[in-house]
């Protein structure tokens, strides 16, 4: 049996303490719709195409099962009428 612990050097908490202080102390910065679009295009776009055809036909499905749903659920609410 394996004896050896996963983590074999623990990071120093209170040096983790305070540099997360600093940075929660730094402004909050937000980038501009312009170069949200740019990183759109350059990355997502292009180094994630198939992640985002996947992403377009389980969006496709879905819309089209609740199509279907509200549908049925038309149909059966009409029977009541």
């Amino acid at each position: 049996m394996d004896t050896r612990f996963a983590i074999s050097e623990y990071l120093d908490a209170a040096q983790v303490t305070a540099q997360l202080d600093a940075l929660i102390k730094k402004p909050i910065y937000s980038i501009s719709p312009a170069a949200l679009k740019k990183y759109e295009e350059e990355y997502f776009d292009k180094k994630c195409a198939k992640s985002k055809a996947m992403i377009t036909e389980a969006s496709d499905i879905i819309y089209q099962l609740f199509v279907v749903f509200c549908q049925l659920l038309l149909d059966s609410l009409l029977v009541f009428l």
